[in-house]
């Protein structure tokens, strides 16, 4: 049974080795696609640094004041630590929903490009 190198070699020299034109053709069009998509691309771009941000300023900001208004009111610390313990479980499902929806999108958006590209170079 031949090795990769051998079956490599074996090939066509013109079927390894694409032609200048081809490829000038994919980057022009991949090129014209990513303009097209430019504010899909833009959106998820700000959706996902608005979730890193969500997620930060909630966990070093939002659960340490709760601590402390909750500590101010007298509350115990075990049902402190309980509350916040699950209110952090809780934000975390949420911030896992929204990335999950986020990565449908971007998963959707990556195919709708990948099709538009293959339909594209079918052309030329």
């Amino acid at each position: 049974m031949p090795n990769e190198l051998e079956v490599f070699e074996a090939l066509n020299v013109d079927s390894r080795i694409p032609k200048a034109e081809a490829l000038e053709a994919y980057y022009k069009i991949h090129g014209a696609l990513c303009r097209e998509y430019h504010e899909e691309i833009d959106y998820v771009l700000r959706q996902l640094e608005d979730i890193r941000k969500e997620r930060l300023e909630f966990t070093e900001k939002r659960i340490p004041q709760i601590r402390k208004n909750l500590a101010e009111q007298m509350v115990s610390k075990e049902a402190i630590d309980d509350w916040c313990s699950r209110l952090k479980a809780d934000m975390e499902r949420s911030f896992a929903v929204s990335e999950e929806f986020l990565n449908n999108f971007i998963i959707a958006k990556s195919k709708e490009f990948e099709r538009e590209l293959q339909a594209r170079l079918g052309k030329v």
